[in-house]
């Protein structure tokens, strides 16, 4: 099997996230090719891959504009094959009522925009990178965080208190394997099905 992993990243955490989920499906036997939307070719064509997995980073409430604009131009080939999506925001990395709804919100926007609806769905935790920040972007970024991010701190047991000189990263990887495990074995299963018996 062919997988394409499509990414947004601003940062570079989401970049990472998309080539720990291409090597998984090469790890189980599969070919993965990795690529930033940013930066596809001129001659990108999709027809190629058997499956697609879309990962974007999410900023105020809004998906990655080359993510947004990659289902757009591909939305034809992205519907005729088994497609997964991942949601990379801090929000995820909470397990409760307000963050799954705005969770939920998050990715009703990008359905309304786009016209698609992914088959298999992943909210991965992100990170709060302060050390690709100057002070004073790291002193903004601390007074935003100040008000809602102690419960993603928490979360992964960092403790009280934001220290701007260090980065923080809320990603599960086991839990983003597990989920690349069961797209892969999804899409064999779905391929199995629809090859005639001998």
């Amino acid at each position: 099997m062919r997988f394409l992993v499509v990414y947004g990243t601003s940062e570079g955490h989401t970049a990472k996230i998309a080539t720990y989920a291409a090597t998984r499906l090469a790890g189980r036997g599969d070919e993965a090719m990795s690529i930033g939307a940013a930066n596809l070719p001129a001659d990108f064509d999709p027809t190629g891959f058997d499956a697609f997995v879309v990962a974007s980073r999410v900023h105020a409430g809004a998906f990655h504009p080359a993510i947004v604009r990659f289902v757009g131009d591909y939305l034809p080939s992205i519907r005729t094959k088994p497609s997964a999506f991942i949601s990379v925001s801090i929000v995820a990395a909470r397990n409760d009522p307000k963050a799954v709804a705005e969770l939920a919100g998050y990715m009703a926007r990008f359905t309304r925009k786009t016209g698609w609806t992914p088959s298999f769905l992943h909210h991965a935790a992100g990170a709060r990178l302060y050390s690709r920040h100057n002070a004073f972007g790291r002193w903004i970024l601390k007074l935003i965080d100040e008000r809602w991010i102690p419960g993603e701190l928490a979360a992964v047991g960092a403790g009280p208190g934001i220290d701007t000189s260090r980065d923080y990263e809320f990603t599960d990887w086991s839990e983003l394997g597990r989920f690349a495990d069961a797209f892969a074995e999804a899409v064999r299963q779905k391929a199995a099905a629809a090859t005639p018996a001998a």
